[in-house]
């Protein structure tokens, strides 16, 4: 099963087969609608919420969990060095799932998803699920100290537009946006620090 996200890679299409186990398919056409084929006989990884990052040099890396980054082989099937963990400046992952990369205009963007809570004006606790995000220079860090993106908008990935404005997707599974696992996208606004943050 092929999500909707995926990634272009020079004539190739990417996209993830069945998000609990982690595997790539590449478009045989080089066009969106495929058909497709996978570059593996077996799952990349025994997990879930896989995503891909292709640096300038044409190094694509595979990023899943909380944060964990490997390189990929030239035919994407296997990796071609260790995992290591992305942290923010806390020592901590940024989120706890749905990671993705984003580098734009010479900064890396990893966000991810996690449960937040807090209390409202009434002093009721509420948890919300929430998308989290982290700056470096570096694609391996140090990644700035984790903030919040978008609340109630976890599980995202962000994306260029080709006219440069930064978007995130997003599909709110609490509800809480007024709409319920439907995906979604918001447009990203950048201030004079890089912070990017919500239009």
């Amino acid at each position: 099963m092929e999500t909707a996200v995926t990634t272009e890679l020079e004539s190739a299409t990417m996209g993830f087969w069945d998000a609990m186990s982690c595997g790539i398919l590449v478009s045989t056409t080089g066009r969106p609608e495929g058909p497709y084929t996978d570059t593996a006989e077996q799952r990349l990884v025994d997990n879930l919420d896989g995503s891909l990052f292709v640096e300038d040099d044409g190094t694509v890396y595979f990023i899943y969990k909380d944060g964990m980054i490997a390189p990929l082989n030239e035919d994407l099937s296997g990796f071609a060095g260790p995992f290591r963990s992305l942290y923010a400046a806390e020592g901590l992952p940024v989120g706890f799932e749905g990671c993705s990369i984003l580098k734009h205009n010479g900064k890396y963007y990893l966000t991810s998803a996690t449960y937040n809570q807090s209390y409202d004006e009434n002093g009721n606790l509420s948890t919300t699920y929430d998308s989290m995000i982290a700056v470096s220079d570096n694609l391996m860090g140090p990644y700035s100290e984790t903030r919040l993106l978008l609340r109630n908008g976890g599980h995202n990935n962000l994306f260029v537009d080709k006219e440069g404005n930064v978007w995130t997707t997003l599909f709110a599974p609490t509800g809480n946006l007024g709409f319920n696992c439907q995906p979604a996208i918001v447009r990203l606004t950048e201030d004079e620090r890089g912070v990017l943050m919500v239009k």
